[in-house]
């Protein structure tokens, strides 16, 4: 294995990473719309606070999907650093 392929291979692995964290931070997201279509955020102090802490998961579902499908998808840029190697003087 080259330097080429082995760093296609990290680009996918860490795509796939990426794709595991999506998932997992897609479980707060039906509960999340369960707290604003239900109008329960107005009823109770501890379903805001649910509500108030559910919004980083959803905004890393997307941060985390968005880096998976680049990586699994295309990666040319991050392949590109790292098989790229200075030139000695």
């Amino acid at each position: 294995m080259n330097k080429n392929e082995a760093s296609w291979l990290v680009v996918r692995t860490v795509g796939f990473l990426a794709l595991i964290q999506a998932l997992r931070f897609s479980t707060s997201i039906p509960y999340l719309l369960y707290i604003l279509f239900s109008g329960a955020e107005k009823e109770d102090f501890m379903s805001r606070l649910i509500l108030n802490s559910a919004w980083p998961s959803v905004i890393g579902f997307f941060v985390s999907l968005a880096c998976a499908y680049y990586l699994l998808k295309n990666g040319k840029k991050v392949h590109a650093l790292l098989v790229y190697e200075p030139k000695p003087h």
